[in-house]
């Protein structure tokens, strides 16, 4: 795999100090890692999952402050073992994460998790994932499509 690059604009309206399941989609193939965007209380920040039950994470630096209350394009780019997080088209950090082992699972879940925990309260206005890392302008253009469209 070359990479993903994965877009959420959202609206995040659950009150500050529990913790949230945005969206993860995980793969029962073998063939693709898994991954998982949530907004946990523990570090305050989006953090993003990958493998097999989330055994690599990397925090993004995006705050609940950030996305409360306001449509925000929240991105995020994996290229290699680097993940760089994006907030309407601005770098808020880049980690290096080993590399995420392929997930045996095999669900997509949206705004919640499989036991109804960690519910979502907002809107989420649209969710794109590519399977490769794209380029800086390519990236920049899908962001600044969807900041002029909401």
């Amino acid at each position: 795999m070359t990479g993903k690059t994965i877009f959420v604009v959202m609206n995040l309206n659950s009150p500050e100090g529990i913790s949230v399941n945005i969206i993860e989609k995980w793969f029962s193939d073998l063939q693709d890692e898994g991954w998982s965007f949530y907004y946990t209380q523990s570090v305050s920040e989006v953090v993003y999952y990958c493998g097999e039950r989330g055994n690599r994470t990397a925090n993004t630096a995006i705050t609940h402050q950030d996305l409360f209350n306001t449509m925000r394009v929240f991105s995020l780019k994996k290229s290699g073992n680097d993940v760089t997080s994006y907030l309407d088209g601005i770098e808020r950090r880049t980690m290096t994460i080993d590399e995420c082992t392929p997930s045996s699972r095999d669900n997509t879940l949206m705004g919640g998790s499989v036991t109804q925990d960690y519910g979502f309260t907002g809107t989420i206005y649209e969710i794109i994932v590519y399977d490769s890392a794209l380029s800086n302008p390519d990236r920049q253009a899908v962001e600044t499509y969807h900041l002029n469209k909401y």
